[in-house]
């Protein structure tokens, strides 16, 4: 694949068998181009293309900007809905279906004697959806226990899972990491067969065998 930006002055390849990294050590520059990208991912206008081949991605659903690892969050509403669905899957295939059928006839008769015992005259909905009671309680995928890298891989995991990405920008991974959590990251990628593209201000010391391009003032080196 390759990136291009009207203002670059030659394209950078990229390649799922080995991370890219681009480096842009003036942060004006960075911010600007960081913030570009995350634009078109949320579907608004700007001067990035990413080609597989002569086909153009749709950058908006092929494309994903992590910008912030330190706000990553698997929960995303498209998350939880995945998740969701996936309980109702697992329930059809298991003993908890009977429960779950006792749990609704529960709650039912618990509303049918708050009304009777009480002067309140209120209505409800007898045709509990577990999508409900998942709301009520909350559910969500669980982060606290997992590290920062693997909360990382995880939602790489699950981007692939809900989406069509291919091309994945990871802003200061390489800062924030260290050596064997980068391999476990670029091992990842290069199974799932991601373009994995690191965004740094500096080159780091270790070698990880990266394809390396410098932008200065939009100057592709």
């Amino acid at each position: 694949m390759i990136i291009s930006n009207e203002k670059f002055n030659k394209p950078i390849l990229i390649n799922s068998n080995q991370p890219t990294l681009i480096v842009i050590k003036d942060l004006n520059e960075f911010y600007q181009y960081q913030k570009e990208l995350v634009s078109q991912v949320n579907g608004e206008e700007g001067n990035f293309l990413i080609f597989d081949g002569e086909k153009p991605l749709k950058i908006e659903s092929q494309v994903e900007v992590i910008h912030n690892l330190l706000m990553l969050s698997l929960n995303s509403r498209k998350a939880i809905n995945f998740l969701y669905k996936q309980i109702n899957l697992e329930l059809g295939k298991s003993d908890s279906l009977v429960r779950y059928e006792e749990l609704k006839n529960m709650i039912a008769e618990f509303l049918q004697t708050l009304k009777s015992e009480t002067l309140l005259d209120f209505s409800y909905d007898k045709e509990v959806e577990l999508t409900d009671i998942l709301k009520i309680f909350d559910v969500k995928f669980s982060e606290h226990e997992d590290t920062p890298i693997q909360l990382l891989i995880r939602y790489l995991h699950l981007v692939l899972t809900l989406t069509k990405t291919k091309v994945f920008f990871v802003s200061f991974a390489l800062y924030l990491f260290g050596q064997e959590e980068i391999k476990e990251l670029i091992q990842f990628s290069v199974q799932h067969d991601i373009y994995l593209v690191f965004m740094e201000k500096e080159v780091p010391k270790h070698n990880y065998e990266l394809s390396i391009y410098s932008i200065v003032d939009s100057y592709v080196l």
